[in-house]
């Protein structure tokens, strides 16, 4: 069986620059409707089966990678960024440009670098696109709440200036509480996602709105991941900085999906307060421990996606016995 030709696409808002592994070209092609078709039908002249790498780089490349996959001979790769990163590091690449990259990626291709990628149902992806919409108007709105407050402080601004930032914030509270009110809808008009979001409500500090958000990003994303693997889809996995006697403190790293993470860091704040098992192993982390609350809640993070990886494989309802239960003495105490 011949070898697939192995191309690489590096997706930037306004062009692809497309290589062929083994070729020194780099085609270019606009990214839109009509270039995408353009670039399809060029890569569709290749005789045989074809692997197609190209970055998770969020909607630039998404609407490309859904139509290469309806092309039946052609396998596409959608490659992680910092997978691709790390993979031209190893090639000694010292140089970034867009036609660097796409060679990068044609060598990821050729290498078979990744699994094939199966794209989300319809209903999935328009979820997290709401869900998204969303988080980004509570972070517009987190702005305008710390310019508020910074400006009462100082008195720096005229009273009409502040009245404008307190109608910017109303104006906020309308526009998100309307589209969490629809996106809720929306979700449950799936028969299986709205029955996941009463499980995740199971959970007492978990709401409706918040089951939506993780389900949005859980939905994109490989159904067949393991707990920890899904823990490094949200970026909760730690990384250890160690050389020689050299050992520093171990952070997160931040390499999956930051509005998972987001999502999640918002559960653990509200999980601690309302479910005693899961505030016991908060307090013993910050408490016993001596972790920073903000490790400790990380932790908590970690935790609840590894419960909920557990509630939606097993579709059942959260046991908060079985998310912590404290260490008992040889005396039973």
């Amino acid at each position: 069986m011949a070898k697939p030709a192995a191309i690489g696409i590096d997706v930037s808002s306004k062009q692809f620059h497309v290589a062929r592994h083994g070729h020194a070209t780099v085609q270019v092609f606009e990214n839109s409707l009509h270039g995408r078709r353009a670039l399809i039908k060029a890569i569709r002249r290749n005789r045989g089966p074809i692997s197609v790498a190209l970055e998770s780089t969020g909607p630039y490349g998404l609407a490309l990678a859904i139509g290469l996959h309806k092309v039946r001979r052609i396998d596409v790769r959608y490659i992680n960024p910092g997978a691709a990163k790390g993979y031209a590091s190893r090639g000694l690449v010292r140089s970034k440009t867009d036609r660097v990259d796409a060679h990068a990626l044609a060598r990821m291709a050729h290498d078979r670098v990744g699994d094939p990628w199966q794209p989300p149902s319809e209903h999935a992806l328009n979820m997290r696109s709401w869900a998204r919409r969303i988080r980004t108007l509570v972070n517009d709105r987190t702005r305008e709440k710390n310019r508020l407050q910074s400006t009462e402080a100082t008195g720096v601004l005229p009273a009409e200036l502040l009245a404008d930032i307190e109608n910017s914030i109303a104006s906020l509270d309308e526009r998100i509480a309307g589209l969490r009110y629809r996106l809720v809808e929306y979700a449950r008009q799936d028969h299986q996602v709205s029955d996941r979001m009463d499980l995740l409500c199971s959970i007492k500090g978990i709401a409706e709105v918040t089951a939506v958000e993780i389900l949005a990003e859980l939905g994109c994303m490989p159904a067949d991941l393991t707990a920890r693997q899904l823990v490094a889809q949200a970026g909760l996995d730690p990384r250890s900085n160690q050389s020689g006697d050299r050992d520093r403190p171990r952070h997160i790293s931040k390499m999956g999906s930051r509005y998972l993470r987001a999502t999640l860091h918002m559960a653990a704040l509200n999980t601690v307060r309302w479910v005693p098992e899961i505030q016991e192993f908060h307090r013993v982390l910050t408490k016993d421990r001596n972790k920073a609350q903000l490790v400790a809640y990380v932790a908590v993070a970690r935790k609840l996606l590894h419960t909920i990886h557990g509630m939606l494989r097993t579709e059942t309802h959260f046991d908060p016995s079985r998310f912590y239960q404290p260490k008992r003495n040889s005396s039973g105490t």
